[in-house]
């Protein structure tokens, strides 16, 4: 058997980087916790890739952790604020990020980010909601993104708080999070 020289290893080792470098991770089960720690998500995916599963939100109690909501969904990406109030009387927000899209660019029916205070919806914002009709996208060999950067909450004043997201454009978009309307 002939062997390899360490230049044809190398290159090998870089077609099969290359040829897997622009694939979705692979969905796995997962706990983030908010800022200061006060709630947490714990994801799980029902497949290998894609959005089926459950996320639930838990607050943290002194004795034992109390479930708050169950959602049908997994996403790889989950941001929490757990020290506000919203329209319901909650004070959990939750900001689950879309999956990779292998379409060609932005459309309306790919979502970039949902916004939930505690179990309720707020808003939903398509890829093309966040992109516009123009080219604020970035797009690679096997999928597209809209969200450059996830800059995440921030403090206004008092109760107040903003989402932000800055697109490849350069553009920040700051969305209210106990709303999900954006901000101007």
């Amino acid at each position: 058997m002939k062997k390899l020289s360490f230049v044809s290893c190398a290159a090998l080792a870089l077609a099969v980087s290359i040829l897997y470098a622009d694939q979705p991770a692979p969905n796995i089960p997962y706990v983030k916790s908010g800022t200061w720690g006060r709630c947490y998500v714990k994801a799980i995916p029902a497949e290998y890739y894609g959005e089926k599963g459950i996320t639930k939100l838990y607050l943290v109690k002194k004795d034992a952790d109390e479930l708050i909501h169950t959602y049908p969904w997994f996403s790889q990406s989950v941001y929490l604020q757990g020290n506000m109030v919203g329209p319901d009387g909650s004070g959990i927000s939750v900001v689950r990020m879309g999956p990779w899209h292998d379409k060609i660019g932005p459309a309306p029916g790919d979502m970039a980010l949902e916004f939930y205070f505690g179990p309720r919806l707020l808003k939903r914002y398509s890829t093309q909601d966040i992109a516009g009709k123009g080219s604020d996208y970035q797009r690679t060999r096997g999928h597209y993104s809209v969200i450059k950067e996830v800059k995440g909450y921030r403090w206004i004043d008092s109760n107040s708080y903003a989402f932000d997201i800055v697109t490849f454009g350069g553009r920040t978009i700051s969305i209210d999070p106990a709303t999900g309307k954006i901000l101007k």
